[in-house]
């Protein structure tokens, strides 16, 4: 395995950094999860566009620009040349200046029934807080999304959906949340706690270019339980239906016509690279 290390590619053994700095200690610091196939990082634009927009709010000044960005993060996954390949791109502080790393590691995605069966999910106990400005950014600081995922998988699920301070849903622990009724696409808006996801971003467009009406809003949980179908999204797993949410089934528990629609156009983005 090689890893981008602060100017060098580095083996994972080599990969150590101060412990005694404030990305380290704080989790100042900031990551995009990205997705490659055959070395194609799919809307890797979108993630740097993100990261570089975000760094000012948590007091990181970066010296590389996008165009180096994008330079080390295609170079780190053409070193490690996987199928599919999981990257990520880190950025935190240290004492004098920002650090950087990428790494590549295989991705195993799931198999063609999953998405065809779909999702379990809980309604976490955990909360989201939608006030913190940390809610809006990808933060390194997870540590409570690490707790829901945890709970999710002692109970059995896959994801784990996380309530606001005001019981309106914010978003899945590692993913975006949408759901339909009728012709209607729902989504929790940005102000309900959600990270603005790249998947997301891009449900959003196709939604548009299908003329469908949507729906950001506070949404209740109860209406998630009376959607007709529902989704997951996010940059590894693409759109992934929701079939069972606190052991209740969620429209037909599978993928519907909707989310089958947003599937294959998804899919379609992606082959054109």
């Amino acid at each position: 395995m090689k890893i981008f290390l602060d100017g060098k590619w580095v083996g994972k053994n080599m990969a150590n950094t101060a412990i005694y700095e404030p990305g380290f200690l704080c989790a100042q610091g900031l990551f995009e999860t990205m997705k490659a196939c055959n070395n194609k990082i799919f809307f890797l634009e979108r993630h740097l566009d993100r990261l570089l927009a975000a760094l000012p709010a948590i007091k990181i000044n970066l010296a590389y620009s996008k165009k180096h960005l994008i330079e080390i993060v295609n170079k780190t996954t053409a070193f490690n040349n996987y199928s599919y390949g999981y990257i990520r791109l880190t950025v935190w502080q240290g004492f004098k200046e920002a650090h950087i790393s990428v790494i590549a590691r295989e991705y195993r995605p799931y198999e063609s029934a999953k998405y065809a069966c779909g999702f379990k999910a809980i309604i976490s106990s955990i909360r989201q807080n939608e006030l913190s400005p940390l809610s809006s950014i990808k933060s390194s600081s997870r540590l409570h999304f690490l707790l829901a995922q945890s709970e999710a998988g002692e109970k059995g699920a896959d994801e784990a959906i996380l309530l606001n301070s005001k019981n309106k849903i914010a978003e899945g622990a590692c993913t975006n949340i949408f759901f339909l009724k009728g012709n209607v696409l729902f989504t929790p808006n940005k102000e309900s706690g959600c990270l603005p996801g790249i998947t997301r971003e891009i449900v959003l467009e196709i939604a548009k270019k299908e003329n469908m009406e949507i729906r950001e809003k506070e949404i209740d949980a109860a209406e998630l339980f009376s959607a007709q179908e529902a989704f997951f999204t996010n940059s590894l797993i693409g759109i992934m239906p929701l079939a069972f949410l606190d052991n209740k089934m969620i429209g037909g528990a599978g993928a519907g016509r909707f989310t089958a629609l947003f599937i294959k156009k998804y899919n379609q983005l992606l082959q054109k690279g």
